[in-house]
């Protein structure tokens, strides 16, 4: 439960990549917005499915613009449809987690994948 509420809180917490605003980790990918940026959950990847950005947000006060350049990979992460997460790095040894939302929640099938990620580290 605990994974899952540090994903539906944003991207603010320890975890995040970059927990410098609520935006921070919102990607677009095959016409959704994921959100979500866990670097210490193991993830086995799949295919690489395609490119893509981080978007742009307000909410950290800058006016830095973002670059228009695909710059990070997405992959398919085993276990989960990619409909509802991908993984979303440089390289597949550097993948993070990236979830859909409803509102400021995520699908239930990703609650569950989280939480048996997060067993299998823990051993």
């Amino acid at each position: 439960m605990l994974a899952f509420l540090a994903l539906a809180a944003g991207c603010s917490d320890a975890d995040s990549a970059d927990a410098q605003g609520t935006c921070m980790g919102m990607i677009k990918f095959a016409g959704r917005t994921y959100m979500g940026t866990y670097k210490d959950l193991p993830l086995k990847t799949g295919d690489r499915l395609g490119s893509t950005r981080p978007e742009p947000c307000n909410d950290t006060g800058s006016s830095r613009p973002v670059s228009k350049e695909p710059t990070l990979k997405v992959y398919r992460v085993i276990g989960i449809d990619a409909k509802l997460a991908v993984g979303v790095g440089d390289t597949v040894q550097d993948v993070r987690l990236y979830a859909v939302r409803d509102g400021k929640k995520v699908p239930r099938d990703v609650e569950v994948f989280i939480e048996h990620a997060r067993r299998t580290k823990d051993g």
